[in-house]
């Protein structure tokens, strides 16, 4: 995989995704431009063990987190609409950055 260096310095990957214009989206997701389940929603104790301090942290603003994760699904699959390959990660580790 590289090292976390050169993977922070060249690897990272920006996911947002273009809407087709006749892709169905319900009305709350019609400005999200991600994939589902790119969104990280961490609770109070989640927060605490990052050591988060949320008054701090602005809507809009971008931070930096270093997260860790096992593969704990594979699927691949081919039809008459075409083929289709997922991977399902579990967060297992997170790192905040307070410095950025």
């Amino acid at each position: 995989m590289g090292s976390l260096k050169n993977m922070l310095e060249t690897g990272l990957k920006n996911m947002k995704e273009s809407k087709l214009c006749d892709e169905v989206v319900p009305a709350s997701d019609s400005d999200d431009h991600y994939p589902y389940g790119l969104r990280l929603n961490l609770s109070d104790k989640s927060l605490e063990k990052l050591n988060i301090d949320v008054t701090k942290l602005k809507v809009g603003e971008e931070i930096r987190l270093i997260a860790r994760a096992d593969v704990i699904e594979v699927r691949s699959n081919k039809s008459e609409y075409g083929n289709n390959e997922n991977v399902e990660l579990q967060v297992t580790h997170l790192a905040f950055d307070e410095d950025e």
